[in-house]
């Protein structure tokens, strides 16, 4: 048994005017109690049963949503035919259009970095160590000789072929990391 409320009550947690819940008893489309309360989540799957879709309120409607969208052991029964369909894809876009404009608030703050920025600096990160590791010969050929020079010069090439791999190999294969070989 549920929560034993007034029908006052009921209209606000309904989102329905006082009137409109008197009708409805009037009518024995919601029960009540021989205490004169009614058991809240027995009032609300009747007047969800036995009232139509089209004549419910927007707030009784807003509600249903977030009742159970805070998961209340008493879900709304699915709307029937067309109108079910079309307040849920309504719901649905207005899903989306919160998470397009968070993401643009996001945007204006600076919380968020374009894809191609952050390319372009993983871009010119991997150009400087590139440039560095084939830049180590050239320092080193005044202290080695120059027969040893080759084997230096293959082993920065090898090195970076090993980075490359292993780069594709943890974050996919980047059209970038390869440009900058």
């Amino acid at each position: 048994m549920g929560e034993r409320i007034t029908r006052a009550e009921l209209a606000r947690r309904l989102g329905i005017a006082r009137q409109t819940v008197h009708e409805h008893f009037k009518k024995g489309n919601i029960t009540l109690g021989e205490d004169g309360l009614v058991d809240f989540d027995e009032a609300r799957s009747e007047y969800l049963a036995k009232t139509d879709v089209a004549k419910r309120s927007r707030a009784s409607q807003v509600a249903d949503e977030v009742s159970e969208a805070v998961g209340l052991e008493d879900p709304k029964p699915e709307l029937p035919g067309p109108l079910g369909d079309f307040n849920r894809a309504k719901a649905q876009r207005e899903s989306a259009n919160a998470q397009l404009a968070m993401h643009k608030l996001e945007m204006a703050r600076g919380d968020v970095v374009s894809r191609s920025e952050v390319q372009q600096q993983q871009f010119a990160i991997a150009r400087m160590i590139r440039d560095r590791i084939l830049g180590w010969p050239s320092k080193l050929a005044n202290f080695v000789p120059p027969e040893s020079m080759k084997t230096i010069e293959a082993e920065a090439k090898s090195l970076i072929r090993d980075i490359q791999s292993e780069i594709e190999r943890d974050f996919g294969n980047d059209d970038d990391a390869a440009a900058a070989s």
